[in-house]
């Protein structure tokens, strides 16, 4: 590399760095999915964390792995979780405004809130449907706070 730094690509032009990335996620979400099998058979697949990363949009500071995945724009790992849950649930109607509170307050990129919504329609979320959230403790409907 002519800057100094190190180069990604070997002999023959491969991308070695790109590569190893793609094999830490696919251990990595092997991992989560064995993680969250284990976790709804065991009946703990809901349990809820404290944290104050769920602060910024909801009065509250308690969230389950639905919610973590979704406000830092892990669409992956939202994708297994939901696998392993098998369905949409009621209470999953937040993860919508989870994951644009995740964007507007800096815990995910655009492109990963695109990618995150996307994974939840494919899953049979009806957004027409999700009713009001809340963040910093307004009630907003979802197209209120995406044009935040």
């Amino acid at each position: 590399d002519s800057d100094g730094g190190e180069s990604s690509l070997a002999e023959g032009g491969r991308d070695v760095v790109g590569e190893q990335d793609r094999e830490k996620n696919a251990v990595r979400l092997a991992l989560l999915r064995r993680i969250a099998v284990a976790s709804q058979e065991a009946g703990c697949f809901h349990w809820a964390v404290k944290t104050v990363a769920c602060r910024v949009w909801m009065d509250k500071t308690i969230c389950n792995a639905l919610s973590l995945v979704s406000l830092c724009g892990d669409f992956e790992g939202l994708r297994v979780l939901l696998e392993a849950q098998g369905c949409l649930r009621p209470s999953d109607r937040s993860l919508p405004f989870t994951a644009v509170a995740g964007m507007v307050t800096g815990y995910a990129k655009r492109s990963e809130l695109l990618a995150v919504l996307k994974v939840l329609a494919e899953r049979g979320m009806d957004f027409a449907k999700v009713g009001v959230g809340y963040f910093f403790r307004d009630r907003v409907c979802l197209l209120s706070l995406v044009c935040r």
